[in-house]
């Protein structure tokens, strides 16, 4: 078959839908649903909306959420745990995906920027309240304690408010 390059874009967005659904599996099998909501898992469901829609911005989005996405999971679910299949494709098969995708389409100059700020907005509670570097607890200011993720669960006393 001869694919046009945008359908074959729009077919490539099947990937991720299959890593999201894998994970949605996996995750209700072991009755955690609520780890779906890590950006790695919502930046696959994102990126197949960006492909299915063609959507440039959500694409980019979405690679830059799974960036930081992939270091977190090594860091404390591939340590910790171990190497789950269902996971590996979520992180690296939709990292990849991502790449590809980024390289193959033109996408909106200021995506990066955009995105960056999003990311930032949307985790900026555990940013702002982690013990370390001066510019993670700026976004405690710009970010409204209400938009913050996590702000309505009480802190360990030890973390600054």
């Amino acid at each position: 078959m001869n694919f046009s390059p945008r359908t074959k874009l729009q077919l490539l967005g099947i990937l991720p839908l299959i890593f999201f659904i894998a994970q949605f599996v996996h995750y209700w099998r072991i009755n955690e649903l609520g780890h779906l909501l890590w950006m790695c898992n919502v930046g696959n469901l994102l990126l197949a909306m960006g492909l299915f829609l063609e959507k440039p911005l959500v694409i980019r989005f979405s690679a830059i959420w799974m960036i930081p996405g992939l270091l977190v999971w090594i860091l404390y679910v591939v340590l910790a745990w171990g190497v789950f299949f269902t996971s590996t494709l979520a992180h690296v098969g939709g990292l990849a995906v991502a790449m590809v995708v980024s390289a193959t389409c033109l996408l909106p100059g200021q995506a990066d920027a955009k995105s960056t700020v999003t990311l930032g907005y949307v985790t900026g509670d555990v940013w702002a309240a982690a013990p370390g570097p001066r510019e993670w607890r700026v976004l405690r200011i710009l970010v409204p304690r209400r938009a913050r993720v996590g702000s309505r669960r009480r802190k360990e006393s030890s973390w600054p408010v």
